[in-house]
C-alpha cells in the first residue's frame, strides 16, 4: 500500500497514534478493572495483572514501545484522555498492591517504589518479546511472576 492511499483511510500520522495508543490503553483500563472487581485473593490479583502485561505485550508488541514515550505527541483530548486512563491503571495497580501489602502478602516497603520497579519491568516486556520471538507466554508468564513476586534467591 503506497502512503497517499493510506491517508484515503486514515486522517493523519496523529490519529494513527492516537487509535493505537486510546485503544490499548483502553483495553489496559477495562481488564485492571475486571481483575480488581473479582472476589480471588489479592496476590492472585497481582498475578493476573502481572499476565494481563505479558498478554497484551504478546498482542501489542509495537505499540509497547510507543506508549512509553510517544503519548507525549498526543493533541489535547486524546492526550488528556490518555494520561486519565495511565493514571487510573496507576491507581488501580496501587491499590492491588495495597491489598497484597495490607493481606500480609507483599513486604511493607517503599509502595511507591514497588509500584514504579513492578509497572517499569512489566511496560517494558514488549522488547524480551521481541528479541526472543520464540518466548512461549505462558512459560514467560510463569517466570515473570516467580522472579517478581517471589525473588531469584536461591532458597536455603
Amino acid at each position: 500500500m503506497e502512503a497517499p492511499s493510506l491517508y484515503n483511510h486514515i486522517v493523519s500520522k496523529q490519529a494513527i497514534l492516537s487509535e493505537l495508543l486510546l485503544t490499548v490503553a483502553q483495553e489496559f483500563s477495562n481488564k485492571i478493572i475486571r481483575i480488581e472487581a473479582t472476589e480471588i485473593s489479592p496476590m492472585l490479583k497481582l498475578e493476573h495483572v502481572i499476565k494481563l502485561h505479558i498478554d497484551l505485550s504478546f498482542k501489542y508488541r509495537g505499540t509497547m514501545s510507543l506508549m512509553l514515550s510517544e503519548y507525549v505527541h498526543l493533541k489535547d483530548e486524546d492526550y488528556t484522555s490518555f494520561i486519565a486512563l495511565k493514571s487510573d491503571y496507576e491507581l488501580k495497580f496501587r491499590s492491588i498492591i495495597n491489598e497484597c501489602i495490607s493481606s500480609g502478602s507483599l513486604v511493607k516497603e517503599h509502595t511507591d517504589l514497588m509500584v514504579f520497579t513492578l509497572l517499569s519491568t512489566l511496560r517494558s516486556m514488549y522488547a524480551w518479546i521481541g528479541k526472543y520471538r520464540s518466548t512461549n507466554k505462558i512459560e514467560l508468564t510463569m517466570q515473570v511472576t516467580r522472579f517478581l513476586l517471589y525473588g531469584v534467591l536461591v532458597k536455603r
